[in-house]
């Protein structure tokens, strides 16, 4: 977990100490291609309830894992310290989003959102000749939801809320902050323009309603893709095709859940589809008409922009007409 002389637990040492359960961290390392000793085995026999569940999770996506890696191993053939980098944000992100809730879509653990959305990034980026830079892709995309879903454990909360004299809660925009340096300080100031650039903007008032939040949200899409660093666009459309392009498989898993007579859970899985048909389709028609648009050849998603406005026009009219 050392890469060049820091430490995970440097950056993050509430992730690390909120997680630290033996099976889990195993579990990562098999995952990532290590063969266990007999000693981390034997950590393995009879954890803790939270520990099991964390280890399983991994193990769930533990092939996705592995794919994702195989790729890596491909593209940075050469560059092993590129592929030590991406691993350690891999453990990163498993670590900081293991205990958020599976996905309404899928079911399957949140942490197999940020590994495929690097995967796909990873892809979109196969004529991208700067290694340094598809490194980049890979990390943030790992990261993309850590700051704006785990600010507080990435943001040294204790030690910042010491020195600053808070007793209770460390200020949001403060916590963000303390992350995107901690990231900064881990992997590149690179890494943290990419995240920042990722990461949602704060409520711009505590009694927004959800029509101004989705405006607010939708302007912070189109900022992403009309800027003339291209980058941080290719990350948020494999992050979008997953989100905004998926909401139908919520809808189908509500139908099944209903005729199963889950009617309590089929409901909170319609109410999840209506806010995020509200949500998603102001934002994708701006996307479509972005890529209708696009005429800068360098951009790295230049060559998809035909299939990329027909698969939102697919969308569009299937899920939110």
């Amino acid at each position: 977990m050392e890469e060049g002389g820091k430490k995970l637990s440097n950056i993050a040492p509430e992730v690390v100490k909120k997680t630290e359960e033996p099976a889990f961290d195993v579990a990562i390392e098999i995952a990532l291609g290590h063969e266990p000793t007999i000693a981390e085995i034997e950590t393995m026999d009879n954890p803790s309830e939270q520990d099991a569940q964390f280890a399983e999770k991994v193990v769930r996506i533990k092939d996705d894992i592995q794919a994702f890696l195989h790729a890596v191993d491909t593209r940075f053939e050469k560059g092993k310290g590129y592929r030590a980098k991406i691993r350690e944000a891999l453990r990163l992100m498993l670590k900081a989003h293991i205990e958020q809730s599976d996905r309404a879509d899928t079911g399957l653990p949140f942490i197999a959102h940020p590994l495929s959305v690097a995967h796909d990034a990873l892809h979109m980026m196969a004529d991208e000749k700067d290694d340094a830079e598809a490194q980049y892709v890979c990390i943030a995309a790992l990261l993309h939801d850590s700051v704006e879903d785990q600010a507080r454990l990435l943001a040294l909360e204790k030690k910042l809320a010491a020195s600053q004299g808070w007793k209770n809660k460390v200020p949001e925009e403060i916590e963000r902050d303390g992350a995107f340096g901690g990231l900064e300080w881990l992997f590149d100031r690179r890494v943290r323009f990419l995240v920042q650039s990722l990461t949602s903007p704060l409520k711009e008032s505590d009694d927004m309603s959800p029509e101004e939040r989705n405006k607010q949200y939708q302007r912070y899409i189109e900022s992403i893709f009309i800027n003339q660093d291209s980058t941080p666009s290719v990350i948020k459309w494999a992050d979008l095709k997953q989100n905004a392009l998926t909401i139908g498989l919520i809808r189908e898993r509500a139908e099944r859940t209903r005729d199963e007579g889950q009617t309590e859970f089929a409901e909170k899985l319609e109410g999840t589809y209506k806010k995020l048909r509200m949500k998603y389709e102001p934002v994708l028609e701006a996307v479509k008409k972005f890529f209708r648009e696009l005429s800068d050849q360098h951009h790295p998603l230049y060559s998809e922009r035909e299939d990329i406005v027909y698969s939102i026009d697919e969308v569009l009219k299937k899920e939110y007409a």
